[in-house]
């Protein structure tokens, strides 16, 4: 059976699609299958929001932070994300999305509106300061045009109410961290610097 809801460290998460429209260099999928003996990998990659609810557990504690993340971009399944997220947050739930900022693209519409009515904290992965670097990195499909949309998403985000983290990996260089910071300053978002850890690690 397809995995949608799993826990990591005793926290929520959800999978909801493993479609991407990023092939990152760096990217744990290149190099396993399961999340603390979890099988990710899905044969339905748009499951509705009704078999996505289905699998949360019947004594869940709906007052907690729930993430969407699994193997794959959650906007790529869009609808089933808004509603989930809605059923969540009418129970006093707490939802936060990590996503790679692209949804405008991906979905061909303006998403941070629809998003933020139902997301508390939208967490974002920058990666690289210029869109060069992040096309060499990340390989959009989208090309280096993703970029300047995952900045732009960002921002809207920021004007809709969600908190907005985005995020790059240490190992970048002192220089490109310093650029990442002032783009998220122009715009009034948070950045987080994230140590990296190698996949044998995991």
């Amino acid at each position: 059976m397809d995995v949608y809801f799993y826990f990591v460290e005793g926290k929520p998460y959800f999978n909801i699609t493993n479609k991407c429209s990023n092939n990152c260099n760096f990217c744990i999928r290149n190099d396993r299958k399961t999340m603390e003996g979890q099988v990710l990998w899905l044969k339905n990659q748009t499951p509705d929001a009704d078999s996505v609810i289905a699998q949360i557990p019947s004594d869940i504690n709906f007052c907690q932070e729930f993430t969407f993340c699994g193997f794959g971009e959650p906007t790529y399944n869009l609808t089933a994300y808004l509603k989930v997220a809605k059923y969540l947050k009418e129970r006093k739930g707490k939802v936060r999305l990590n996503t790679n900022g692209q949804s405008d693209l991906i979905n061909k519409r303006p998403t941070a509106k629809d998003i933020c009515a139902v997301t508390d904290t939208v967490s974002i992965s920058l990666n690289e300061s210029t869109a060069k670097d992040y096309q060499q990195l990340c390989n959009s499909v989208f090309g280096e045009n993703a970029f300047e949309a995952v900045i732009k998403f960002a921002a809207e985000c920021k004007k809709y109410g969600a908190q907005v983290i985005m995020s790059i990996v240490d190992v970048i260089g002192e220089q490109k961290i310093k650029q990442c910071q002032k783009i998220c300053d122009e715009i009034g978002v948070k950045l987080r610097v994230r140590k990296y850890i190698p996949l044998t690690q995991y």
